[in-house]
């Protein structure tokens, strides 16, 4: 088991199988290859619960981040969750900017260094260098 309790799922913020509009609109200039390493990257992960994750689904953005008609999105949830909820959109930039976050914290909080500390190698290592 790896998460005890309620965060026991990996939620993908650009999804899995992304049919919705929102989804291929935000990322039609990509290749197919393209695509599945920005779903497979860090920063487009979040933990959730099982619950929380089947109910979002493949939704677009703006409907997993929550509103009025919608009580279950990011921005009711988790630390990290009402964090997603300040993009405006979810795309490529984000996903990269997110995941850069994330592993400038490993390395100040557990002294992890990612090749030489440069931004080019994190780029490398999240699989997204192909971005600019």
């Amino acid at each position: 088991v790896l998460f005890e309790g309620a965060y026991d799922s990996i939620e993908h913020i650009y999804p899995q199988n992304p049919h919705h509009k929102y989804w291929l609109s935000s990322f039609n200039g990509y290749t197919a290859k393209q695509k599945k390493i920005l779903r497979s990257s860090l920063g487009n992960f979040v933990a959730l619960s099982g619950a929380k994750n089947s109910k979002l689904g493949n939704r677009s953005f703006p409907e997993k981040k929550g509103n009025s008609h919608n009580a279950i999105g990011y921005k009711f949830g988790t630390y990290a969750e009402i964090e997603l909820s300040n993009y405006e959109d979810w795309g490529a930039q984000e996903i990269l900017l997110r995941g850069l976050k994330m592993l400038i914290f490993l390395e100040q909080r557990w002294g992890i260094k990612i090749g030489t500390g440069k931004k080019s190698d994190k780029k490398e290592f999240l699989g997204l260098d192909f971005l600019k």
